[in-house]
């Protein structure tokens, strides 16, 4: 297989040992070249979560980790509305905050940096 391919099996091999000792959620990123392309990114996360099912674990122990940029608020959307849980990260605004939000997300990921930076001013 493909470069690509490799490194989804590799991150849902880490996944599918951390469910072993950690109770709840996992989360698994999809590749951040995809951050703005909607539909590769759900045609990846759904790949993430197919790979999950073939080693035994639920979706429901899933988070997809995905990029809170317009495209990839949109692909959580989608992917929330067929079941599947959407971690967003690398959110820097309220704005995108409240969108993720909109869109039904599961989890926010607020970028904590950004935050400290904005309170010391």
């Amino acid at each position: 297989g493909d470069l690509s391919t490799v490194m989804d099996k590799l991150a849902v091999n880490f996944g599918v040992e951390i469910t072993k000792i950690v109770p709840g959620y996992v989360s698994t990123e999809v590749d951040a070249r995809l951050s703005f392309d909607t539909e590769g990114t759900i045609v990846k996360a759904k790949r993430i979560i197919d790979l999950y099912k073939e080693a035994g674990i639920d979706k429901s122990r899933i988070l997809i980790k995905i990029a809170a940029t317009y495209e990839g608020i949109k692909a959580a959307e989608t992917l929330e509305k067929e079941g599947i849980t959407c971690n967003l990260t690398l959110v820097f605004s309220k704005a995108q905050a409240i969108a993720c939000a909109e869109a039904g997300c599961t989890l926010i990921s607020p970028f904590v940096g950004r935050i400290m930076d904005w309170y010391k001013k």
